[in-house]
C-alpha cells in the first residue's frame, strides 16, 4: 500500500500444510504452519536512500533427520512425536544509500524463537560414538551488517563490509551454538569488457561463545576456534 510519495506499507501471509508418515512407526503428523510479515520502507525524496523496518513471524517444521536421526526428542523415545515446530518473531531494520560513486548499506535484526530445535552429542561408551538426542528450548538471536563501497572509475571499484551474529539459549542461559563470529571483508574489482581481476581479503574473529557438543542434525560445537585470514585473487 502505497501511503503517501515517500512511505510504502508492504505486508504477506502464507501458510503451509505439512503431513508426514512415519511408516515404520505406523505414525502420522499433520501441522498447519502460518507465517506473515508487515514492512514499512521509506524513499527519500532528494536523495538515493531507503530505510525500512519489518516485523516477521514464522513456523518452521522440523525436516527429516531432526524427526528421525535422534535417539530421543525432549526425553521421550518418540523423537517423531515429541518435537514441537519453531516459532520466530524477528524485527528487521536497514538502511541503503548511493550518492554519486559512493554507496553503503546497513541491516540489523534481532528476534525471539520458541522451541529452537537443538541437537546434543552425548557419548555411547562405544569408542568414542556420540550419539544424538534433540531438544526444543527458547532462544535469542540478533546481528548486524554494515558496508560501503565507492566506484573509482568505470573499471574499478571497491567495497568493505563487516557483520556479526550473536545467539543466546535462554532456557539454560548458554550461548547458542554453530554461531558465526565477527567478520570483515574488504573486495576489490576491475572489470572490463573481456577481462575482469579481483581481489577479496576476508578476515574472521575467533568465536568463543560456544556449547559444546550441541549444534543441529549437522554439525555441532567442539572447541573455541581461532580467528583466520584469507586473500583470494581470480581473474
Amino acid at each position: 500500500y502505497q501511503m503517501n510519495d515517500q512511505n510504502k506499507l508492504v505486508t504477506g501471509v502464507r501458510v503451509d500444510q505439512v503431513e508426514v508418515d512415519a511408516v515404520q512407526k505406523a505414525q502420522q503428523r499433520k501441522e498447519t504452519l502460518p507465517s506473515g510479515f508487515i514492512r514499512l520502507e521509506n524513499q527519500h525524496p532528494h536523495h538515493d536512500a531507503k530505510t525500512y523496518v519489518g516485523l516477521g513471524y514464522v513456523e518452521r517444521m522440523p525436516d527429516y533427520w531432526e524427526l528421525f536421526s535422534p535417539k530421543t526428542g525432549n526425553g521421550s523415545t518418540n523423537t517423531f512425536k515429541s518435537i514441537d515446530t519453531e516459532k520466530t518473531l524477528q524485527l528487521d531494520f536497514g538502511y541503503q544509500h548511493e550518492h554519486g560513486a559512493f554507496s553503503s548499506w546497513a541491516s540489523a535484526y534481532a528476534g525471539l524463537i520458541n522451541d529452537y530445535v537443538l541437537t546434543m552429542y552425548k557419548p555411547t561408551g562405544m569408542m568414542g560414538m556420540l550419539q544424538a538426542h534433540t531438544r526444543n528450548v527458547d532462544a535469542t538471536i540478533a546481528g548486524a551488517e554494515v558496508g560501503m563501497g565507492y566506484q573509482f572509475t568505470d573499471a574499478l571499484q571497491a567495497d568493505v563490509s563487516a557483520m556479526y551474529a550473536w545467539g543466546e539459549n535462554t532456557t539454560n542461559n548458554t550461548p547458542l551454538p554453530q554461531i558465526s563470529p565477527l567478520e570483515g571483508r574488504l573486495n576489490l574489482r576491475y572489470v572490463q569488457d573481456r577481462y575482469t581481476l579481483g581481489a577479496l581479503l576476508r578476515v574472521v574473529d575467533g568465536q568463543s561463545r560456544i556449547s559444546e557438543r550441541e549444534g543441529n542434525i549437522v554439525g555441532y560445537d567442539e572447541k573455541e576456534s581461532s580467528g583466520f585470514g584469507v586473500l583470494s585473487l581470480n581473474g
